[in-house]
């Protein structure tokens, strides 16, 4: 499955594709990276971006255009 597959099917289930891997790699600039603070939220949107990456979108998403019966 390629991610041009899973846009397509989330674009015609309505759905609009966050890329989480991009707002990960962005270095923040209002916060220390050195902080507790900042290293907690950095761990936090790690664990959510790969329990995201993990699940089945394109299923999902074909249940969801699928009408029923």
């Amino acid at each position: 499955m390629t991610q041009e597959k899973l846009h397509r099917a989330a674009r015609a289930a309505g759905f609009a594709m966050v890329e989480f891997e991009d707002t990960l790699r962005t270095p923040s600039t209002r916060h220390d990276p050195e902080q507790p603070s900042h290293q907690a939220a950095e761990r936090q949107s790690e664990t959510l971006a790969r329990s995201w990456a993990g699940q089945d979108w394109l299923g999902y998403f074909t249940r969801k255009a699928t009408p029923a019966g």
